[in-house]
């Protein structure tokens, strides 16, 4: 694969699970989350996936690497609001943790379309 069809895909996976994030981050803002909405249990799995070291799900594996930057204190912290999605307690944590999340899966969209630009190679 090209780096630009390798750059085109971190960005599709990063706006794909930026669209998750702020899914469920509209939910939990509105009040209207529940732990067994699809979104949020499908973006939960993808979290807690984070934390294992096989990574056996294909999606876990690819927000692994859009994540790529963020160290293994990172990776626990996201694994644990993937715990904290399941619970039936919506934590007010748990919006500013989303946010988080959302800002860096920009930060790695608006980095590989650069990359797919020429710019920052």
């Amino acid at each position: 694969m090209s780096d630009i069809g390798v750059h085109s895909n971190l960005y599709q996976r990063a706006r794909e699970y930026a669209d998750l994030v702020d899914e469920v981050l509209l939910q939990l803002k509105a009040g209207t989350s529940d732990p067994a909405d699809t979104s949020r249990r499908k973006l939960a799995a993808l979290l807690v996936g984070l934390g294992s070291p096989a990574v056996g799900d294909l999606s876990a594996a690819w927000l692994s690497l859009v994540l790529g930057r963020v160290g293994a204190d990172g990776r626990e912290e996201w694994v644990r609001l993937g715990d904290s999605l399941l619970s039936a307690i919506a934590h007010p944590y748990m919006i500013e943790q989303l946010q988080d999340l959302a800002r860096v899966l920009e930060i790695q969209r608006t980095d590989a379309l650069a990359k797919m630009r020429g710019v920052g190679t």
